[in-house]
């Protein structure tokens, strides 16, 4: 059941690669899934207002579909460190993992931006 709720949080509803995550995970040992779940679920270190001390340029790439952190909070951390946000269409919290061809793109373009 919880590789169920994590597949559908991290990778997004739809993509054809569920099965085979969700079958990695099931012949993990479960005391290292429950370990990275929680590491997931029981953060309390915000660092939010400390955002504005990054001075290098910045980039948030951020799934449309991402159950775990939610568009407005996606736009507040790029506003935070003065970045450009990317949206990936269709993509969950994982968007470089299940829409590898977005991300990169939007990495390559960002990396062709800067300067030295």
């Amino acid at each position: 059941e919880l590789i169920d709720i994590t597949a559908g949080i991290i990778l997004g509803a739809g993509w054809e690669g569920i099965p085979t995550w969700q079958d990695k995970w099931r012949a993990t040992p479960s005391g290292r899934i429950r370990q990275a779940f929680n590491t997931l679920t029981t953060r309390e270190d915000d660092v939010t207002s400390r955002l504005g001390e990054i001075d290098v340029p910045a980039i948030v790439i951020h799934g449309e579909q991402d159950a775990a952190i939610d568009i407005p909070a996606a736009t507040a951390l790029a506003e935070g460190v003065r970045g450009e946000l990317v949206l990936v269409p269709g993509a969950g919290h994982a968007a470089n993992l299940t829409h590898p061809d977005a991300a990169n793109a939007a990495i390559t373009r960002f990396l062709s931006g800067l300067s030295g």
